[in-house]
């Protein structure tokens, strides 16, 4: 077998001989090969045809080369793909995505990035904007606690074939995702900067730790905060998974916070995983969430 594959020579390979590797009865469904964008990534995906009510897992071939360039034998890689091909997810509702609003209305939930570094993928799809960040509609069909979620972001044209304004998909979108990814509010000890010794902070988050950042926006969780800490806060977006929340009476200067939170950016957070370099700031007086230096900059003058 031939060593040292190119990525599109793996591809080539994976294209010719990846039903050899199926059973027998899934033989007579069609593969196909296409580019597939989400939220943060867009990468080469392989997926398998499917019936109405039965989802199939997404192969992500650029992972996988990265995988054989790390040493994983081909035969292996090629086991693998055909057993995530063949996986299927009957929750997953074709026929509800294709028309019907009613009954994928509770599969709604909300995911947080960055606006600017998912500028293509923006014009697509509806979304709200937050300060540079933009808050977009997902739909979910595995269980919240599965381990490899299933969903698929909700696209301008899908929202128009379900007949709903942008505003009530956004507000069922929050509502039931608040019920299917709760917020989750913990404290946690961070060594953020050089110090003698961490500092205790409060991690906004969901209940999985998956895509938690967007929990902040969940109807009720900033104003709660806000009751909590009437002087205001600053509000660290350390991945897309969470927020870390810094007392803005305990005086940590904005420099140190988005420096350090850059450094995690670079050395740390996986890219895809990545939310902002920029700090954001919570004025409870004026319920308004905003990038930190637009507060500061005002304060000051």
């Amino acid at each position: 077998m031939k060593e040292n594959y190119s990525y599109q020579q793996l591809v080539d390979y994976v294209r010719d001989n990846i039903y050899d590797c199926l059973p027998e009865e899934e033989r007579g469904n069609k593969i196909h090969i296409r580019p597939f964008e989400k939220i943060g990534s867009s990468y080469l995906a392989m997926c398998m045809d499917s019936k109405p009510f039965v989802g199939r897992a997404i192969v992500n071939l650029d992972d996988f080369y990265q995988l054989y360039k790390n040493q994983v034998p081909l035969e292996e890689l090629m086991e693998q793909m055909a057993s995530l091909l063949t996986k299927t997810f009957p929750n997953f509702n074709t026929a509800a995505v294709s028309k019907d609003y009613d009954v994928v209305r509770n599969q709604l939930f909300i995911r947080l990035s960055n606006r600017v570094w998912n500028k293509d993928l923006l014009e697509k799809v509806p979304y709200l904007e937050r300060d540079g960040l933009a808050i977009t509609c997902h739909l979910l069909f595995s269980k919240p606690d599965d381990e490899n979620l299933m969903s698929c972001i909700v696209t301008n044209e899908i929202m128009e074939r379900y007949g709903v304004t942008q505003k009530q998909l956004f507000s069922d979108a929050m509502e039931n995702g608040q019920r299917l990814f709760p917020e989750r509010i913990q404290k946690m000890e961070i060594n953020w900067v050089e110090q003698k010794k961490p500092l205790e902070y409060l991690v906004v988050t969901n209940k999985q730790g998956i895509n938690g950042a967007a929990a902040l926006f969940y109807p009720g969780v900033l104003e709660r905060l806000g009751e909590q800490f009437p002087g205001g806060f600053y509000l660290i977006p350390t991945s897309i998974h969470e927020f870390i929340l810094e007392f803005e009476q305990r005086g940590l200067p904005l420099e140190t916070m988005e420096e350090s939170l850059k450094g995690t950016n670079q050395r740390v957070t996986y890219s895809k995983d990545q939310l902002s370099n920029e700090v954001y700031h919570y004025d409870p007086s004026r319920a308004y969430f905003e990038r930190a230096k637009t507060y500061q900059k005002r304060f000051m003058n």
